[in-house]
């Protein structure tokens, strides 16, 4: 199955000192899942968190809402194959 292109929907938040929040609409019992190691979007790690409101991710950034995007299209291919998650981030990566 080809990866998912279409983010997860999301809240946008302009936070006081410069920063957005994004807000993603998970399963509450998968985010647990989701969290468990950062999303990488053009080589930089977005940490990934939970709290009573949902599930999201604080940044700087000059393009929120393409930032927001290219973070939800990697919490929705997630959301497609939670176990890819944890394999692709303890698979060893041998260069020759």
């Amino acid at each position: 199955m080809a990866p998912s292109r279409t983010p997860v929907p999301y809240i946008l938040t302009d936070l006081p000192n410069g920063n957005t929040k994004a807000t993603y609409s998970v399963p509450s019992d998968i985010a647990p899942l989701l969290v468990r190691f950062p999303i990488i979007v053009q080589g930089q790690p977005f940490e990934i968190s939970t709290c009573a409101e949902g599930t999201f991710c604080v940044f700087f950034s000059p393009t929120p809402q393409a930032t927001a995007d290219a973070i939800g299209i990697r919490l929705a291919s997630r959301l497609e194959d939670p176990s890819s998650t944890e394999a692709a981030a303890t698979e060893n990566c041998v260069l020759s």
